[in-house]
């Protein structure tokens, strides 16, 4: 028995301690799994989000959203659930002894700690308030450094390092104003209770000590309630610190939720369907455009045929771009219908109109992959032969064939490893790879000099048989040779012919024209 006694102790021990780090390895693994399908959720909603919700908030604004709010609210759901786990049982236990052993001392008790509610809930909102404002600073501070990396070259030659240094000293001291108050309110909670236990003793020794000294209990089940009670103080006291996390958890929550509840403006219609184009003709029947009630296109009535390649020209701010915008749902139309084969664009489901749909923009995005990947973003199915005839045709095989390790060359954040000219081209070469009905260009060429513009307008023409091409441009001596030009102004059509027809109506495009023949 000397020696059975021991070994139950340590068997015993051994239980608990295996119990207690499955229970806190289960507890947190939960909390983790629904954090991060949250996280995952989140980022769903804003990949299929609308482009004008996408670009009224920061990069940085929202980065900040899956980094510092999530891993605020992960904070807050590991220790509520680790704490509630640990602490709750054994005092729901103790308190249902002590009530066993004196129900009228436990009420004693227990009318003393009402009165921590009131002060326990007023400091939790304040804390919540400071907390929310907290994380909006952070992400001010998210925003500012991502704005600041983004822009390092103008920052560097402007020699802005200093001034920007000193914006964000100013977020993270208001940052840490908001923490230092944070900490204050917290901090109070820990002498409320102690007060309130002070209170429940002189209670228990007042009331307990008149039953005592009467015969109505003893010294040792007076003492046995002590320690019941001891014993319950301190995890208790634990689950109304975890107050302070909840707080934090649910600003944390308010603010991924502002953006979960966000609906998307552009959406597929309830009878949207699927379609593959057989005349990718485009109609634009009345279309008219409203941002923040400034008129962007009006009353645009515009046909665009298959096998054709139409450019639109026109001064900055004309509406060219707007039009291109339309056509690929980025935004919707306040007045009148787009047809594309005889379809309104609005009864097509969106993923499949835009994989119609080839564009290239004068911004050119290129993630940071391989050239090859890149290339093959609308298309990864392809195989290496199709990849390099794409970039055949965009005048970009030659210069990849030189990188380090041609086609599988990482080319970094933004293609940051290539020139303006060469990242163009890739871009091109991915559209071109997508082999699509509709092709989009705004400003494809801008950064190419007149050669490589040449080869790849000539690749151009030998593969938009089937296809309706749209070409958004300031530079009028690429669009010659195009089958129909419009002239834009004002978001409304002022002419529209071929370059002929239209230098000999001697108007706007005649005057843009020749303005850039000057210019050389």
């Amino acid at each position: 028995m000397l020696f059975l006694l021991p070994l139950m102790l340590v068997f015993t021990f051994t239980l608990k301690g295996i119990a207690e780090y499955y229970q806190s390895y289960l507890i947190k693994f939960i909390g983790q799994k629904i954090l991060t399908d949250l996280q995952i959720k989140m980022y769903e909603h804003l990949l299929f989000a609308d482009i004008l919700f996408i670009q009224s908030q920061s990069s940085g604004r929202l980065i900040s959203r899956f980094t510092n709010d999530i891993s605020m609210l992960r904070g807050a759901v590991t220790n509520l659930l680790v704490g509630c786990a640990k602490h709750f049982l054994t005092v729901l236990f103790l308190i249902i002894l002590m009530f066993k052993m004196d129900a009228v001392l436990s009420c004693v008790v227990f009318i003393v700690f009402p009165l921590a509610i009131y002060p326990i809930q007023k400091l939790g909102r304040k804390i919540r308030k400071i907390s929310g404002h907290a994380q909006e600073d952070l992400a001010n501070y998210t925003s500012r450094l991502d704005e600041t990396f983004q822009s390092i070259k103008i920052v560097k030659s402007f020699l802005g390092e200093q001034n920007e240094s000193n914006r964000a000293l100013l977020i993270s001291t208001n940052i840490l104003k908001f923490l230092k108050k944070s900490a204050k309110l917290d901090a109070l909670i820990s002498p409320i209770m102690e007060i309130l236990c002070g209170m429940a003793v002189a209670g228990i020794i007042w009331y307990g000590g008149y039953l005592a000294i009467t015969g109505k209990t003893t010294p040792g089940a007076l003492f046995a309630f002590i320690t019941a009670f001891v014993s319950a103080y301190r995890p208790f006291k634990s689950l109304v610190s975890l107050n302070v996390n909840l707080q934090e958890g649910i600003a944390a929550t308010k603010r991924i939720f502002n953006v979960l509840d966000t609906e998307p403006a552009i959406k597929d219609m309830l009878n949207a369907k699927a379609i593959s184009l057989i005349n990718p003709q485009i109609v634009f029947d009345k279309v008219s455009l409203k941002f923040h009630n400034k008129v962007a296109l009006k009353l645009i009535n515009l046909q665009l045929e298959k096998g054709k390649t139409t450019a639109f020209v026109g001064r900055s701010g004309s509406g060219k771009t707007s039009l291109a915008n339309l056509l690929v749902r980025f935004y919707d139309s306040t007045q009148g219908q787009i047809l594309i084969d005889n379809h309104d664009i609005k009864d097509i489901k969106i993923s499949s109109l835009r994989q119609q749909i080839s564009l290239v923009t004068q911004d050119i995005t290129l993630f940071d992959i391989s050239v090859a990947d890149n290339i093959a973003y609308g298309n990864p199915h392809a195989s290496r032969q199709e990849i390099i005839r794409a970039a055949e045709y965009a005048d970009a095989h030659e210069f990849i064939c030189h990188l380090p390790e041609g086609y599988d060359t990482i080319i970094g954040h933004q293609g940051a490893t290539l020139s303006g000219g060469q990242r163009q081209r890739v871009a091109i070469a991915r559209a071109f790879l997508k082999d699509a009905a509709i092709l989009i260009w705004d400003e494809a060429t801008s950064s190419l000099d007149q050669n490589s513009e040449k080869k790849i307008l000539d690749s151009l023409t030998n593969i938009r048989k089937n296809k309706t091409t749209l070409i958004v441009t300031h530079r009028l001596s690429s669009i010659k040779d195009v089958d129909h030009i419009v002239v834009m102004q004002g978001g409304i059509i002022i002419e529209q012919g071929t370059h002929l027809e239209l230098l000999a109506n001697k108007s706007e495009y005649f005057k843009l024209y020749n303005r850039e023949l000057e210019e050389g």
